[in-house]
């Protein structure tokens, strides 16, 4: 069955993110953590990404 965010429900972002160092990408995510990034993508608009807070990530969006 392929992934749906719907899937998700409610959780925090931080069940996100510790969800996916136990069972989607470990090395990634704790890579990223360490760098002081804390992305767990939302939804896309062209070149924009947004984490689940609405934080806009790319400075290229207009």
């Amino acid at each position: 069955m392929p992934f749906k965010i719907e899937m998700c429900g409610e959780w925090s972002k931080e069940t996100v993110l510790a969800k996916s160092v136990k069972w989607l990408n470990p090395g990634k995510t704790q890579n990223w953590q360490k760098l002081g990034i804390d992305l767990v993508m939302d939804r896309r608009e062209a070149y924009c990404f947004y984490d689940m807070s609405g934080k806009r990530l790319n400075s290229g969006c207009r």
